[in-house]
């Protein structure tokens, strides 16, 4: 299986590092900051869950698939003896 990326990318805003989007947040004060600060927050919380997501099903996958290789390669050695 291909791993592909669950999170797409909106061409209506630059992609920043974590630390140049937190230091554009805290260039706000008092509540905007807590507010673009949460907000930050959520979204890094939302794209963990989705990565997470992507990598359970590529894991329960790959396991499936190593499940099949080993009993098709212990039918292969059954039928040599």
């Amino acid at each position: 299986m291909i791993f592909k990326n669950p999170i797409k990318i909106c061409n209506l805003f630059a992609t920043k590092t974590y630390q140049e989007l937190e230091d554009y947040c805290l260039r706000y004060t008092g509540q905007e900051r807590v507010i673009a600060l949460t907000i930050m927050g959520m979204t890094m919380n939302m794209c963990a869950q989705h990565v997470d997501w992507a990598l359970k099903e590529w894991n329960e996958e790959t396991d499936e698939a190593m499940v099949m290789d080993y009993e098709k390669m212990k039918r292969d050695i059954e039928q040599d003896w």
